[in-house]
């Protein structure tokens, strides 16, 4: 008798046809959703795109350059695994430009300097970032691309080229703030530094860089122009951006002040010896410690100083802005719906007006994120700072 044909796999068939039916970008999406934080929280790269609305909520979004050097589309999932690879291994050996590049861009436009190897500055839009700027000999600056060439301006003509480093002082930058009234995060209004002008040791404080009518800048005595140096999440340079490493404020010691307190004196009070009886010893006790204890009092704090961490953190206040926290997360491209965990590890209290609560929190297995929290005398508290992913061992 004849065999009957094999029945199909049901579970691959079905496999096969979804496969079919769905785009190649959803499959690719599908296959590199992963638990936990994504490959940017975990390789210090942050999306430098604007926010995207997705109808109800927020998710980040990665610059043009950016997809172009890690190989990944404007979420950040992965197109190319070998230039993913590649760029990753780079951020990750300390060897990627990718952290602390800047543009410099004319003030309130999207123009600004861009300039390959050899050649003059080229003004374009939008601006690249392609700057770091860096500390030179003495209170000079360098402003470097990033392929380690600098910017100078050591030619006669005085128009800006990208050039190997070399001890010149047309490489020796200096930038001028400028001043002006700026709005801050909360709405407030206030005085900062709003632009630059750019000049160097080489041409002196009366010639700034300016951008020329042609597409190209050099330095100008007039019509001097005022710049912006922006990171990549729009914010501007500040010159403290220089020091990448937090700065310890060192606190000394609390002097001790040793209360010491006299022998009680001894009243004898006798009252007739025909008595025959003991002498009545009466001790004086005004309430004082006894004579042997030293009392450490500490000076109170100044207002203004930080308090050395300690272990555990204000667990109230914690949980009053963990759904703020979790906001944050996300829009640095969290997955998750909420934290695994929000345990206090370490904080460290600061007296303004009000107190500033630095909190170090585990928030999955191995994974901490830095808080800042402002708690003012009236009104409820504000989360001001939020960075992650730290470890367990990272300061605060």
């Amino acid at each position: 008798s004849s065999s009957s044909p094999a029945a199909p796999d049901l579970l691959a068939t079905v496999g096969t046809a979804r496969a079919r039916t769905q785009p190649r970008g959803l499959v690719a999406r599908v296959r590199t959703m992963q638990a936990g934080p994504p490959w940017w929280l975990l390789n210090g790269v942050k999306p430098a795109g604007p926010d995207r609305d997705m109808g109800g909520w927020t998710a980040i979004a990665f610059s043009p350059e950016q997809q172009a050097r890690f190989g990944v589309d404007v979420g950040g999932v992965v197109l190319d695994q070998a230039k993913f690879d590649g760029a990753t291994q780079a951020v990750k050996a300390g060897t990627s430009d990718d952290s602390g590049r800047v543009r410099i861009v004319l003030k309130g436009g999207d123009k600004g300097l861009a300039a390959d190897a050899g050649e003059q500055f080229k003004i374009v839009s939008p601006a690249p970032h392609q700057w770091k700027i860096q500390r030179g000999p003495d209170n000079w600056l360098r402003i470097t691309a990033a392929d380690g060439q600098c910017a100078d301006l050591t030619n006669p003509g005085q128009h800006g080229t990208l050039a190997p480093e070399r001890d010149v002082s047309g490489q020796h930058w200096s930038l001028e703030e400028v001043i002006g009234c700026k709005i801050h995060p909360d709405g407030s209004v206030g005085k900062g530094i709003v632009a630059y002008r750019l000049h160097t040791m080489w041409t002196g404080p009366g010639v700034a860089l300016t951008a020329l009518d042609d597409g190209t800048a050099k330095m100008q005595a007039e019509g001097a122009q005022e710049w912006e140096i922006q990171h990549e999440g729009g914010q501007l340079w500040m010159p403290r951006d220089l020091d990448t490493a937090p700065r310890v404020v060192e606190r000394p010691e609390p002097e001790i002040a040793v209360c010491t307190f006299a022998e009680p004196e001894i009243a004898v009070c006798d009252f007739g010896a025909a008595l025959c009886r003991e002498p009545e010893i009466a001790v004086c006790d005004f309430g004082g410690p006894p004579p042997e204890l030293e009392m450490a009092v500490e000076e109170p704090m100044l207002c203004g100083g930080l308090v050395a961490p300690r272990a555990g953190g204000p667990t109230e206040l914690l949980e009053q802005i963990r759904h703020l926290a979790v906001k944050e997360a996300q829009k640095q491209g969290w997955n998750g719906a909420a934290f695994k965990q929000f345990e206090p590890l370490a904080h460290r209290t600061q007296v303004v007006a009000g107190t500033n609560h630095f909190c170090k929190v585990r928030v999955d297995g191995q994974i901490c994120a830095h808080l800042t929290i402002f708690e003012p005398f009236n009104g409820p508290p504000q989360l001001t700072a939020f960075s992650m992913p730290k470890t367990e061992s990272d300061p605060l």
